[in-house]
């Protein structure tokens, strides 16, 4: 289990070196891996109101909605949800006009 967790965690961060300027949707689901700091340009979006304009303790990225991504589209999202992940990503290409490569699933890490 160790080592698959170490496998993705090197995917991931190789995914986050290569993407600057990457929104992440649902990031809780990946906070404890992330890097410290805004090292890789990131943006953090969720669909819960109440996180809206706040932070993550450690990082100085505040948390933006739904709105805020149509409003000023990040070059790529990472969605981190496996369970709602489709749902999401189909939202997003229907409604904010991200073409589908622009969308990536934790799970296609």
């Amino acid at each position: 289990m160790l080592k698959k967790h170490e496998s993705f965690k090197k995917r991931f961060y190789d995914f986050l070196k290569e993407d600057r300027g990457l929104g992440i949707y649902c990031p809780a689901r990946v906070i404890n891996i992330l890097p410290s700091e805004d090292e890789c340009g990131l943006r953090f979006f969720d669909d819960d109101t109440e996180l809206h304009n706040k932070y993550y303790p450690g990082f100085n990225i505040q948390i933006e909605s739904f709105n805020n991504l149509l409003a000023h589209k990040p070059k790529k999202v990472l969605v981190a949800s496996h369970s709602f992940g489709e749902i999401i990503a189909n939202k997003l290409v229907q409604i904010s006009g991200l073409e589908k490569q622009e969308i990536m699933l934790i799970s296609d890490l």
